[in-house]
Protein backbone atom coordinates (compact mmCIF):
# COMPACT_ATOMS: atom_id res chain seq x y z
CA UNK A 1 0.00 0.00 0.00
CA UNK A 2 2.88 2.38 1.04
CA UNK A 3 4.36 1.72 -2.42
CA UNK A 4 1.48 2.50 -4.37
CA UNK A 5 1.04 5.98 -1.93
CA UNK A 6 5.01 6.63 -3.00
CA UNK A 7 4.44 5.99 -6.56
CA UNK A 8 1.14 8.23 -6.44
CA UNK A 9 3.62 10.48 -5.17
CA UNK A 10 6.00 10.20 -6.80
CA UNK A 11 4.25 11.01 -10.56
CA UNK A 12 2.10 13.78 -8.88
CA UNK A 13 5.74 15.83 -8.53
CA UNK A 14 6.62 14.21 -12.13
CA UNK A 15 3.28 16.10 -13.22
CA UNK A 16 3.62 19.14 -11.68
CA UNK A 17 7.43 19.35 -13.22
CA UNK A 18 6.27 19.00 -16.37
CA UNK A 19 3.53 21.26 -15.69
CA UNK A 20 5.97 23.54 -14.88
CA UNK A 21 8.01 23.01 -17.48
CA UNK A 22 5.15 23.67 -19.94
CA UNK A 23 4.72 27.12 -18.41
CA UNK A 24 8.33 28.02 -19.13
CA UNK A 25 8.15 27.12 -22.64
CA UNK A 26 4.59 29.23 -22.90
CA UNK A 27 6.56 32.25 -21.66
CA UNK A 28 9.15 32.30 -23.72
CA UNK A 29 7.35 31.36 -26.77
CA UNK A 30 8.97 28.24 -27.31
CA UNK A 31 8.06 26.27 -30.72
CA UNK A 32 5.94 23.37 -31.81
CA UNK A 33 8.50 21.03 -31.52
CA UNK A 34 9.66 21.91 -28.24
CA UNK A 35 6.18 21.75 -26.86
CA UNK A 36 5.97 18.43 -28.66
CA UNK A 37 9.38 17.18 -27.54
CA UNK A 38 7.77 17.91 -24.29
CA UNK A 39 4.68 16.37 -23.90
CA UNK A 40 6.58 13.16 -25.27
CA UNK A 41 8.61 13.12 -22.66
CA UNK A 42 5.94 13.35 -20.14
CA UNK A 43 3.80 10.71 -21.48
CA UNK A 44 6.38 8.17 -21.58
CA UNK A 45 7.50 9.12 -18.60
CA UNK A 46 3.96 9.20 -16.40
CA UNK A 47 3.12 5.85 -18.23
CA UNK A 48 5.89 4.50 -16.56
CA UNK A 49 4.52 5.36 -13.24
CA UNK A 50 1.10 4.12 -14.50
CA UNK A 51 2.58 0.71 -15.75
CA UNK A 52 4.34 0.15 -11.92
CA UNK A 53 1.79 1.08 -9.91
CA UNK A 54 -0.60 -1.37 -12.30
CA UNK A 55 1.68 -3.96 -11.71
CA UNK A 56 1.71 -3.20 -8.06
CA UNK A 57 -1.70 -3.72 -7.16
CA UNK A 58 -2.33 -6.49 -9.78
CA UNK A 59 0.91 -8.36 -7.52
CA UNK A 60 -0.97 -7.50 -4.45
CA UNK A 61 -4.29 -9.20 -6.05
CA UNK A 62 -2.17 -12.19 -7.21
CA UNK A 63 -1.04 -12.78 -3.62
CA UNK A 64 -4.11 -12.00 -1.76
CA UNK A 65 -5.80 -14.23 -4.37
CA UNK A 66 -3.55 -17.08 -3.72
CA UNK A 67 -3.91 -17.11 -0.02
CA UNK A 68 -7.11 -17.16 -0.05
CA UNK A 69 -6.91 -20.55 -2.27
CA UNK A 70 -8.35 -19.13 -5.42
CA UNK A 71 -8.50 -20.05 -9.25
CA UNK A 72 -6.54 -17.57 -10.56
CA UNK A 73 -7.07 -16.47 -14.40
CA UNK A 74 -5.18 -18.35 -16.86
CA UNK A 75 -2.43 -17.30 -19.08
CA UNK A 76 -4.64 -18.44 -22.16
CA UNK A 77 -7.51 -15.73 -21.02
CA UNK A 78 -5.85 -12.64 -22.98
CA UNK A 79 -8.11 -10.18 -21.94
CA UNK A 80 -7.75 -10.67 -18.31
CA UNK A 81 -3.52 -10.07 -18.75
CA UNK A 82 -1.35 -7.25 -20.36
CA UNK A 83 2.13 -6.83 -20.82
CA UNK A 84 4.52 -4.00 -19.98
CA UNK A 85 5.46 -1.74 -22.92
CA UNK A 86 8.96 -3.26 -22.75
CA UNK A 87 7.38 -6.32 -22.94
CA UNK A 88 9.39 -7.58 -19.70
CA UNK A 89 6.27 -7.84 -17.53
CA UNK A 90 2.66 -9.42 -17.72
CA UNK A 91 0.52 -8.59 -15.03
CA UNK A 92 -3.16 -8.83 -14.33
CA UNK A 93 -5.17 -6.54 -16.97
CA UNK A 94 -7.95 -4.13 -15.67
CA UNK A 95 -10.79 -6.37 -16.19
CA UNK A 96 -8.44 -9.84 -14.78
CA UNK A 97 -7.90 -7.44 -11.19
CA UNK A 98 -11.86 -6.65 -11.37
CA UNK A 99 -12.10 -10.47 -12.26
CA UNK A 100 -9.63 -10.97 -9.10
CA UNK A 101 -11.14 -8.91 -6.51
CA UNK A 102 -14.49 -10.10 -7.35
CA UNK A 103 -13.07 -13.70 -6.48
CA UNK A 104 -11.67 -12.59 -3.57
CA UNK A 105 -14.66 -10.71 -2.25
CA UNK A 106 -16.95 -14.01 -3.00
CA UNK A 107 -14.04 -16.23 -0.62
CA UNK A 108 -14.10 -13.71 2.21
CA UNK A 109 -18.27 -13.37 1.79
CA UNK A 110 -18.13 -17.30 2.19
CA UNK A 111 -15.78 -17.60 5.06
CA UNK A 112 -17.62 -15.15 6.93
CA UNK A 113 -20.59 -16.86 6.45
CA UNK A 114 -18.82 -20.45 8.03
CA UNK A 115 -17.48 -18.56 11.10
CA UNK A 116 -21.17 -16.78 11.55
CA UNK A 117 -22.76 -20.31 11.46
CA UNK A 118 -20.74 -21.54 13.80
CA UNK A 119 -21.91 -18.87 16.52
CA UNK A 120 -25.72 -19.01 15.35
CA UNK A 121 -26.22 -22.29 14.92
CA UNK A 122 -23.97 -23.52 17.73
CA UNK A 123 -22.65 -21.10 20.63
CA UNK A 124 -26.34 -18.51 20.66
CA UNK A 125 -28.55 -21.95 21.73
CA UNK A 126 -25.77 -22.73 24.11
CA UNK A 127 -26.18 -19.66 25.80
CA UNK A 128 -29.98 -19.52 25.43
CA UNK A 129 -30.09 -22.98 27.05
CA UNK A 130 -27.46 -21.93 30.41
CA UNK A 131 -29.49 -18.63 30.77
CA UNK A 132 -32.43 -20.96 30.90
CA UNK A 133 -31.18 -22.93 33.21
CA UNK A 134 -29.54 -20.24 35.18
CA UNK A 135 -33.15 -18.75 35.37
CA UNK A 136 -34.68 -21.75 36.60
CA UNK A 137 -32.06 -22.51 39.20
CA UNK A 138 -32.80 -18.87 39.88
CA UNK A 139 -36.49 -18.93 40.30
CA UNK A 140 -36.43 -22.68 42.29
CA UNK A 141 -33.68 -20.61 44.98
CA UNK A 142 -36.20 -17.97 45.20
CA UNK A 143 -39.17 -20.16 46.12
CA UNK A 144 -37.57 -22.39 48.64
CA UNK A 145 -35.75 -19.58 50.37
CA UNK A 146 -39.17 -18.17 50.78
CA UNK A 147 -40.63 -21.10 52.81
Amino acid sequence: MFKIWRLKYQRWRAQTAYNRDEQALVKRKASQAEFAELNADEYFNLRLFDEEIDRTNALRLWREGNALDLEMPEADQKEMWTSSEDGQHTFLSIKGRARVRQLIDIEKARRFEVRTMWVTRIVLPIIASLVGIIGAITGLVAVLHRK
